[in-house]
Formats: C-alpha cells, sequence, structure tokens
C-alpha cells in the first residue's frame, strides 16, 4: 500500500512537471455547477416555479444551472459522492465472502451510486451501466437483475430525455421535470437494490451478542430458525432453495430440467436413451429383457405363465378325485 501511495505520488509529481495543467481538470470539477440533468438539478427545475432566479448556461461543455445556492446543492451532490465511497469502503473491510459474480456486483454497484450521486448525468454514463450490467447478467446466479432492469428503463427513458425532448428539460415544464424524476428516481432505486444486494451476499450475518440464546430449533451460528434458513437460503452462495431449485447444481450449472433432458454425466445419456438401450448391468434392452426373461431362472415370461397355470391345474385335481372315491 505504501509503495503504491509513493509511485502514484511520483507519477503525479512528474506529470504536473511535464505536463502544465494536467489537473487544471479538478479546478474545473470544483467551479463547474448543477449540470440540468442530475438528481441536484431537481431542485432548481422545482424552484423555478417558484421564483428562482437563477440562469440555465452552457458552462464547461454542459447545460447547467448557476444561480443563487447552486454552490449548496453542488457541494451536497459531494458529499453523497462521498457517503457512497464510504459505504463501498466498508463493504470491503465487512465482506468475507466471495463468490464468482462478486467482482462484477461491485464494479456495478460503484459506478452506479457514483453516477446516481454526480453533479453531472450525461447520456453516455448510461452506456457504463449498461455494460456492466451486462457483466453481472452474464453470471447464472446473479443477484442483479432487478438493478439490472432498473438501469435499463432508465436508459430507455434518457432517449426520451436526451435528444428527443431536451428542449423540455432546459425549459423546465412538465414533460422535462417528469422525464428527470422518472429517470432518477429509476438509478437511485438500482443504486439502493444493487447495494443491498450485494451486502446480503458478501457480508456474513452479525452473531448473537454473549448470553443470548438462538431461536428455538435455530442454528446458533446465525441464530436463525429452520423456517428462516429456508426463506434466507444457504450463506454459501446467498440463494433461497427455490433460486437453487431453479437453477440447478452448481456442480454442473444445470437446472433439474437441463439435467433430466441431458441424462445422467456417468453414461451420457438421458432418460429416453436408458429406456432405449436397457439396463448396463446385463446390457439388454426392457423388450430383451422380456422376451428373454428372468435371469434367476433363465425362463421367458411366457415360460413363467404357462408353468403358474400347469400348477394351478395339478393343485386342482386331488379334490375332484377323492370326491369321486
Amino acid at each position: 500500500m505504501g509503495a503504491a501511495a509513493v509511485t502514484a505520488g511520483a507519477l503525479g509529481a512528474l506529470f504536473a512537471l511535464a505536463m502544465p495543467g494536467a489537473f487544471a481538470f479538478l479546478t474545473f470539477q470544483r467551479d463547474r455547477g448543477t449540470e440540468i440533468e442530475s438528481l441536484g438539478a431537481l431542485v432548481f427545475h422545482v424552484a423555478r416555479h417558484f421564483g428562482w432566479d437563477g440562469q440555465v448556461l452552457l458552462n464547461y461543455g454542459s447545460v447547467e444551472f448557476l444561480g443563487p445556492y447552486v454552490g449548496v446543492v453542488s457541494t451536497a451532490a459531494l458529499a453523497l459522492s462521498g457517503i457512497a465511497f464510504g459505504w463501498l469502503l466498508l463493504w470491503r473491510l465487512s465482506a468475507t465472502r466471495f463468490l464468482p459474480r462478486t467482482l462484477a456486483d461491485a464494479a456495478f454497484v460503484a459506478v452506479l451510486m457514483f453516477t446516481a450521486t454526480s453533479r453531472v448525468i450525461s447520456p453516455q454514463y448510461m452506456v457504463w451501466l449498461v455494460g456492466l450490467a451486462a457483466v453481472c447478467l452474464g453470471f447464472r446466479r446473479t443477484g442483479m437483475r432487478v438493478p439490472a432492469a432498473l438501469v435499463l428503463t432508465a436508459s430507455l427513458v434518457t432517449t426520451l430525455e436526451f435528444p428527443l425532448w431536451f428542449s423540455h428539460v432546459v425549459a423546465g415544464d412538465a414533460l422535462g421535470v417528469t422525464l428527470l424524476f422518472v429517470r432518477n428516481g429509476l438509478l437511485v432505486l438500482a443504486a439502493l437494490a444493487a447495494a443491498r444486494e450485494l451486502w446480503h451476499t458478501s457480508v456474513p450475518r452479525r452473531p448473537d451478542p454473549p448470553g443470548r440464546r438462538p431461536a428455538p430449533g435455530g442454528d446458533p451460528a446465525d441464530g436463525e430458525t429452520p423456517a428462516g434458513e429456508a426463506a434466507h437460503g444457504d450463506p454459501a452462495d446467498g440463494e433461497t432453495p427455490a433460486e437453487e431449485a431453479a437453477h440447478g447444481d452448481p456442480a454442473d450449472g444445470e437446472t433439474p430440467a437441463e439435467e433430466a433432458a441431458h441424462g445422467d454425466p456417468a453414461d451420457g445419456e438421458t432418460p429416453a436413451e436408458e429406456a432405449a438401450h436397457g439396463d448396463p448391468a446385463d446390457g439388454e434392452t426392457p423388450a430383451e429383457e422380456a422376451a428373454h426373461g428372468d435371469p434367476a431362472d433363465g425362463e421367458t415370461p411366457a415360460e413363467e405363465a404357462a408353468g403358474e397355470e400347469a400348477a394351478d391345474r395339478a393343485g386342482g385335481a386331488g379334490p375332484r378325485q377323492g370326491l369321486r372315491r
């Protein structure tokens, strides 16, 4: 960690000396206002209808609000980004269970949080989110399906907000403000849902405090009853029994329906093929077994039926002969 900090500092000093203005973008971010599509801009979109006398101008390459209280809202947005960073740091320090999908989920949550709390939300930001959502959905057992769906819906609303009806956003009329409320609201919901899912699947539940007895019939390790464990699922993968049944066996990645269709991995045959090929113990199909009979006595079903009928006839002759005598 210390070596990395020293290396970063040395490279930063080298860039500052070799390329004057290399870090001017930091002052640009400090001095810019609140972009009219951001979450904080909703404050001024509403305030304009109640006498706020700010302006909408092209500033630092984007259309922004400039005027009274813009600095306050910008500072609040920066504080929200700081809180998001603090949450991510807390998650990293608390997480002890890392699944194959955890890295993709964490990247998705981080970009989603910083996008939702930023002073600027440009349409191209949605491309980053859609790409990361696609990576998360590449994992069969991902829990990011709902956040990904929210992001995709927000992307659709963004295409309506820009460029189709961007003039309504600039004017701050009912249509423009509604589009921003819907799009930004979807992003906030997606960020909260994704963060909750990331925490649930990677941070273990807190143990009971000393002296507290676990619930009757529950596991002392997590204090849950069997019903609670059944509802919350296996802590190893964060899935409920219903989800595990739907997603299948992690050993081969197949659902129960796929396993039934693909057959037994021991011989690679489906149930239909096994029925056609017969019992591997004697190599005979069901039709051949029916024709050849029971290997215990070497008789076919027809021979066994004939023997049984003869035995029945022989057993019935005795009483009739006794009556004649």
